[in-house]
């Protein structure tokens, strides 16, 4: 049977449920005078997705990577859907967006697990503290010439956005100190302190740049999965 002949409640429930899957939460400014706001992912919106995709293929991304190659699309599953009421998995990801709400960007938080015993006694962090990794990414406008993945796409950004990852980030790190605040005052708690960590390899002074702009500062080298990297923190 042919959509057009199904009986109009059954098509005006799967248009219901379409509009539903497919609705963007709106996006969270610190300020309205910011360029980009920030909001969570919809795992189930295509074009949510298939930028994350785009920024997580893109050279100038892969650069900064550990492994050097694009996510599997279980990583990808993983990345973009996060259960916010699972305990264990203490995660943060946000796309950063233009005021259209379209992704440009994104930025996660996850569990710190490279700050050595010594770089936490000397940063003097409280016992609950969260400590959690940073990583962010743009869309990127310009792709190399002939590249696989592009070739038969017609739906690529080509605008060109500036400034996305150094407002991105910020506003990213001013939406958990928001959310943990809220959070903290429904629980009647007294709000956690939060120290943000990121590490960088000298072939990558892009994302150096977007991190001194955000007011982190380097407290030495870790061993980062076998390669030596610059450790940078900022408290929020």
């Amino acid at each position: 049977m042919k959509y057009n002949e199904l009986p109009q409640d059954i098509r005006d429930l799967a248009e219901k449920t379409i509009e539903i899957t497919n609705k963007l939460e709106p996006s969270w400014k610190s300020s309205p005078d910011v360029p980009y706001g920030v909001r969570r992912f919809n795992p189930k919106h295509t074009e949510d997705t298939q930028r994350f995709v785009d920024s997580d293929r893109h050279p100038e991304t892969l650069k900064g990577m550990v492994e050097d190659k694009k996510s599997s699309q279980k990583d990808i599953d993983w990345l973009v859907n996060i259960d916010e009421t699972d305990s264990t998995d203490a995660r943060l990801m946000l796309a950063i967006t233009n005021d259209e709400n379209e992704v440009v960007g994104w930025t996660q938080f996850y569990i710190d697990e490279h700050l050595t015993p010594e770089q936490k006694r000397e940063l003097n962090i409280p016992e609950n503290a969260l400590i959690m990794e940073t990583s962010y990414a743009k869309v990127f406008k310009e792709w190399p010439k002939y590249s696989r993945f592009i070739r038969e796409r017609d739906n690529l950004d080509d605008m060109e956005y500036r400034g996305v990852a150094v407002n991105g980030l910020n506003e990213a790190m001013l939406y958990f100190r928001h959310k943990e605040n809220i959070i903290s005052e429904e629980m009647g708690v007294t709000p956690r302190h939060i120290l943000i960590t990121a590490y960088t390899v000298p072939e990558n002074p892009a994302s150096e740049i977007v991190l001194e702009r955000n007011g982190f500062r380097v407290v030495g080298e870790i061993d980062y999965y076998g390669e030596v990297n610059k450790a940078w923190v900022k408290w929020i």
